[in-house]
């Protein structure tokens, strides 16, 4: 086994034990608490460049308004990138409720992203249907833990959304 051999069976075992631990009924609310303002923490101080997260998942910020109190959200979430849009998914943490950036984006769909360092605005759509199913399909492959989100997120309907740059 050569050097990047290595180093990618390192990566899956490492994400394996994150993905584990994601839906681990005793450690997931600390790690709900923690891994969104750790990366939120990190990017600001790197310029956006570095996320905790990503040594795991693709991660991007989404920056969108509270559609009760109007300020401004920074949301940190695992995106896949297909073609030229970014799947997100609404899975939060697998608990009984929508997530309240996808609520937000569902009233005002004018968004940013920031992917690397680079923000630029972008438009949220919520995706049904076939679009929803292939979406969700792909997003599964990246992160097996949404299936264990869909068993506890209870009969909510998980929503899947694409952004698209502007």
């Amino acid at each position: 086994m050569n050097a990047s051999q290595s180093g990618q069976a390192l990566a899956a075992r490492t994400k394996s034990l994150v993905a584990k631990m994601t839906t681990n009924p005793r450690i997931q609310p600390l790690l709900r608490r923690v891994v969104p303002t750790s990366d939120r923490i990190l990017a600001r101080l790197t310029g956006g460049r570095l996320h905790l997260s990503d040594a795991i998942l693709p991660t991007l910020i989404l920056h969108h308004t509270g559609r009760k109190s109007g300020h401004a959200r920074a949301t940190p979430l695992a995106h896949l990138v297909d073609g030229d849009r970014y799947l997100v998914v609404g899975s939060n943490w697998g608990q009984a409720s929508h997530p309240a950036w996808a609520l937000n984006i569902t009233d005002e769909p004018r968004v940013e992203i920031e992917v690397k360092g680079r923000r630029f605005p972008a438009v949220a759509n919520r995706l049904t249907g076939t679009d929803r199913a292939d979406a969700w399909e792909r997003m599964r492959t990246l992160w097996p833990s949404f299936d264990t989100y869909e068993v506890t997120s209870g009969e909510r309907d998980i929503r899947v959304f694409e952004l698209i740059p502007t």
